[in-house]
């Protein structure tokens, strides 16, 4: 039979649902398309304000960094420097004479100078020395700090050469009254 309409006015179709599903499921993808979207979004702003708080506290670390070891705080860290490698001498060493010896090592430092590495040789009664330094009127006063030590009968100056950052590395041979 065929299907009349007989009203006169509007008429409503029978919600048909599937229809009515497809219209809900579009409308839910969109909204998860678009929260997705702000989510990722909003992880972009994050993580480029994560990069500029970390740039600012770098900047500020070596502001503060370059604070610290300059003018007097300089000696003050190359003291703290020597008194560690002092301490981790004398743990190595464990002997009251070799003690005397890195004490007057350390008494005679001059500031700016600092030892790079250090040897002893007990028998011979020497101590090898390789320091480090900015100049060379610092070399001439460790030199002249160690001759007039009343523990060293000996200083004699090794190889001496430049290193990549300008340092100048040298080598002192001391010899132990």
């Amino acid at each position: 039979m065929a299907n009349i309409n007989l009203s006169t006015g509007q008429t409503t179709q029978p919600n048909n649902p599937a229809q009515s599903a497809n219209k809900y499921g579009l409308i839910s993808s969109i909204s998860i398309l678009v929260i997705a979207l702000g989510a990722v979004g909003a992880l972009l702003l994050w993580k480029n304000d994560i990069e500029k708080k970390e740039v600012a506290a770098k900047t500020a670390y070596d502001e503060k960094y370059k604070e610290l070891t300059s003018g007097k705080n300089k000696e003050v860290v190359d003291l703290q420097n020597r008194i560690f490698l002092a301490e981790d001498l004398v743990e190595q060493s464990k002997s009251p004479v070799a003690f005397n010896v890195l004490r007057a090592v350390e008494d005679s430092l001059v500031a700016g100078v600092y030892i790079d590495s250090y040897s002893q040789d007990k028998t011979a009664g020497s101590l090898k020395l390789s320091c480090v330094t900015d100049s060379y009127d610092s070399v001439a006063r460790q030199v002249l700090s160690f001759k007039n030590s009343d523990v060293f009968s000996d200083v004699t100056v090794g190889k001496m050469d430049l290193s990549s950052e300008g340092k100048i590395n040298f080598l002192l041979d001391l010899k132990v009254k």
